[in-house]
């Protein structure tokens, strides 16, 4: 059984001028051995559910017996919430709860989604293409430039975006910082970097 054990403190590092604050959780494993992880903070935010249903909408991924892993998601985010309520099949774990989407086994599944961390989104990508899953990630929109990602969606068949003319409001302080894309994986209905814009 793996737990949270309990949060430990919160440590803030500065660089240069800017603040990056942690939350820092003692989590006691599969193996009996306890050990740290460190969530940014602004890497825990939380998605409405408008963005997700128009997602599932769009991408006629309802109703084919899938199961999802949302892998950056608790019971009680909207991902898992709205996956429930329309009866799709769904598997979630939190890096709180000792469930490391590098290294936990989640057992079967046939489709990823969830809203990422943004501070290692080049890292959680790489990792999705290797585990060979179809995906669907909710990022934001400067998501598809820098060479790294763009030579990452070249290289690598079946990716397509979808983007949202509205800017998402995470906070609910209706001062939303930057447009969101979804960046998806082998979406049977879609070709290679195909874009699709959604209201």
């Amino acid at each position: 059984m793996v737990y949270l054990r309990q949060t430990v403190k919160r440590k803030v590092f500065i660089f240069q001028f800017s603040y990056i604050i942690y939350d820092t959780f003692s989590i006691k494993g599969e193996n009996n051995m306890t050990y740290k992880k460190y969530i940014k903070k602004f890497d825990e935010v939380y998605t409405p559910t408008t963005p997700i249903l128009q997602f599932l909408t769009a991408s006629n991924l309802l109703g084919k017996g899938l199961t999802f892993l949302c892998p950056a998601d608790t019971k009680q985010s909207k991902f898992v919430e709205v996956l429930e309520t329309l009866n799709e099949n769904v598997i979630y774990g939190h890096i709180s709860e000792g469930k490391d989407f590098f290294e936990h086994d989640y057992g079967e599944y046939d489709f990823i989604l969830t809203n990422p961390p943004y501070s290692i989104k080049n890292k959680w990508l790489q990792h999705s293409i290797k585990l060979n899953k179809p995906f669907a990630y909710l990022l934001p929109l400067d998501s598809i430039a820098t060479k790294l990602r763009a030579d990452l969606y070249e290289n690598n068949p079946n990716i397509q975006f979808f983007i949202h003319k509205k800017r998402i409001d995470f906070t609910g302080k209706k001062n939303p910082h930057s447009a969101n894309v979804w960046v998806c994986r082998n979406l049977p209905d879609f070709p290679h970097l195909s874009v699709k814009y959604l209201e």
